[in-house]
């Protein structure tokens, strides 16, 4: 019997998007590439699953997630929203035809996604690494700008639009780059663009919370990369500063993903389930206690982390991204917005202070890669 995904393919949603393949599945959606019968051009179409229709928060998350792509508009590195809308699909699975209205998101069509890269990351040039990674800060510094939190930042929700056709060669299965892009020392762009993706779990701080206090203890994203308040059911809808430190957190696995392919949390927390259900029915005042007192052997299990990130991290740059790591990933949330002297007047609610330092990161290769040629004349 064909699954629904399957029997999808080959039906036009709206009169205009030919459903071409089966990409991927989300949360409670299936992700499809699709032709568009009027522009020629490829797309994106993501689709609430039917099974998922009869859960009314899905269906409120998954129409709030079109409303912030539109919200985030223009946008430079969050994926583009081209249409939103509900659509009659004709779907066979057990012989039988039956119509069926399905709620869908039009997307750009990335070339793939952080997660499929990673695998050949040490093919990659720490330029373009850190590169990729300003792209994701930027995806979220815009988000941000436009009183949005994004609550589930990983490698598997940044999508990578190449002009370079280098991310298909990797995921071709070669395993090698063209040799003009494994040393990109002297290039002016990454050879990919990274856009934020997957907004279901993002909150509008323009609007209310759509869910109780309580509904937002555990937060709104995957777990398995949990800033580790969220663990001790710390998390807010409401609390500006909170979820500030979140996406910041978030931000800095992303970071820790590209240099060693696995989130932060992973590493540090593996028992991530037991802190979460041990908490659940406690008391908040019960479960900051037990966060403040889970401190010391967190950090000294992030401590250990930075280690194996040490290892990935050429000499002339590892202080600087361990350090940025060290920081944005702090297990004491206050501490990832802490500024250097020079970044005391940026402004507390941008990631300018991130941008610096990644600059900062990228100018010291360059700077390597320029007097090592100097010393090879």
């Amino acid at each position: 019997m064909a699954s629904f995904a399957d029997a999808c393919i080959g039906q036009t949603l709206s009169g205009r998007y030919r459903l071409a393949g089966h990409i991927g599945d989300g949360y409670f959606s299936h992700v499809f590439k699709a032709s568009d019968q009027q522009t020629g051009t490829l797309a994106a179409v993501k689709m609430l699953a039917p099974s998922a229709t009869s859960d009314p928060g899905a269906v409120m998350e998954f129409d709030e997630e079109g409303m912030l792509l539109e919200k985030s508009e223009k946008a430079r590195n969050v994926v583009s929203l081209i249409e939103s809308g509900q659509s009659d699909l004709f779907i066979d699975i057990g012989g039988s035809p039956t119509r069926m209205r399905v709620r869908f998101h039009v997307l750009e069509l990335g070339n793939g996604s952080l997660d499929e890269l990673l695998p050949y990351r040490h093919e990659l040039s720490w330029r373009t690494k850190m590169l990729l990674f300003r792209d994701v800060v930027s995806g979220i510094h815009q988000m941000h700008g436009r009183r949005i939190m994004h609550r589930d930042i990983k490698s598997s929700n940044v999508l990578l639009f190449d002009a370079k056709k280098t991310i298909l060669t990797l995921m071709s299965g070669s395993g090698v780059l063209p040799a003009s892009d494994v040393t990109l020392t002297n290039a002016k762009e990454p050879v990919a663009t990274a856009k934020i993706s997957d907004l279901g779990r993002s909150r509008n701080l323009d609007r209310s919370p759509r869910f109780s206090p309580s509904g937002y203890t555990s937060g709104r994203g995957d777990h398995s990369y949990a800033p580790p308040e969220l663990l001790w059911n710390l998390a807010s809808g409401n609390d500006l500063a909170a979820l500030r430190r979140s996406d910041i957190y978030l931000l800095g696995s992303v970071l820790y993903e590209i240099a060693t392919g696995l989130g932060i949390t992973a590493v540090t927390l593996p028992d991530w389930q037991f802190h979460l259900e041990a908490t659940a029915a406690m008391e908040k005042e019960d479960r900051e206690a037990s966060f403040r007192a889970a401190a010391r052997y967190m950090r000294e299990r992030y401590e250990s982390a930075l280690g194996e990130l040490e290892d990935e991290v050429p000499p002339q740059i590892r202080q600087h991204v361990v350090g940025l790591v060290r920081q944005m990933c702090s297990p004491v949330p206050a501490f990832r917005e802490r500024r250097r002297r020079a970044e005391q007047n940026s402004p507390m609610w941008g990631l300018q202070w991130v941008f610096r330092r990644v600059d900062i990161i990228i100018k010291t290769l360059d700077r390597t890669a320029y007097e090592r040629r100097r010393v090879n004349i």
